[in-house]
């Protein structure tokens, strides 16, 4: 039995998360948290979360690995093939719509998704509306994504390994904190305007703090509706834990990251 998926809602989670430059994820407790091998590439250190709104589809309640790099590349190929296809039949950009479903196959989720192009009928005749409107589906073409799922009993250990790191990275923030809105300081520009890495001097706890802002963090945005980041003393001389939080278009990501201070 399959269940659908809101093709907007869940395309629009997939080119946010894309912005955080990881290439695969966890999904799980309707978070999207970026993956990698900590026994392949234990110098990253550096955690990203996207919150799914309430609102969004029950295929965030589950948990599984999801490889987004894979999912964008083959869904730009199957816009690109439905374009094609499109022109030929001499249809509107508005003649196409997309779809989305989720189903179980034992321990695999599988995502299907489709771009559907329909054909352009005259509105019934008691409609106000004079442009014609979607008709029948003339042309169905589309992918599957199969994803490995997992659960708390069973959970593979680079999975295990990933959520630990991200647990003791929050475990080891104290009750201190310093604020600072991003917004309100005119960073954004600042940020920007730098080739990959703005470091913004901050200084607290009797220290100058360099917190590192990332270009690709606000890349594509225009604007926010919360954009600020925390910083936190640890039980560690010198290392301090910073929080980006940024809220636009209804969701929110957050990176968090160890800084060490060597000042």
């Amino acid at each position: 039995m399959s269940t659908e998926i809101d093709y907007t809602k869940f395309t629009d989670v997939c080119k946010r998360a894309a912005k955080s430059e990881f290439k695969s994820f966890i999904v799980h407790n309707r978070m999207v948290m970026g993956f990698y091998d900590l026994s392949q590439d234990s110098d990253i250190g550096m955690h990203y979360i996207l919150h799914i709104p309430d609102d969004y589809d029950n295929v965030f309640d589950q948990s599984f690995l999801w490889d987004n790099e894979i999912f964008i590349k083959r869904l730009n190929e199957l816009r690109n093939k439905i374009k094609d296809e499109r022109a030929k039949l001499k249809l509107p950009p508005r003649a196409v719509t997309g779809a989305m479903k989720w189903r179980e196959d034992g321990e695999t989720l599988i995502v299907e998704t489709s771009l559907q192009i329909h054909e352009l009928v005259p509105p019934p005749a008691e409609s106000k509306r004079k442009t014609p409107i979607l008709g029948d589906v003339v042309m169905d073409l589309g992918f599957d994504m199969e994803c490995r799922t997992f659960n708390d009993k069973n959970m593979p250990p680079e999975v295990e390994n990933m959520l630990r790191s991200l647990t003791t990275v929050i475990d080891r923030i104290e009750d201190k904190i310093i604020t600072v809105d991003i917004l309100q300081n005119d960073l954004v520009k600042t940020v920007q305007d730098f080739p990959r890495i703005f470091y913004c001097k901050l200084d607290a706890f009797g220290e100058t703090i360099q917190v590192p802002l990332m270009k690709s963090f606000f890349r594509g945005i225009n604007t926010f509706d919360k954009l600020y980041f925390n910083v936190y003393p640890t039980n560690i001389k010198g290392v301090y834990i910073y929080l980006i939080s940024l809220s636009a278009k209804g969701l929110t990501d957050r990176y968090i990251s160890y800084i060490q201070n060597f000042k």
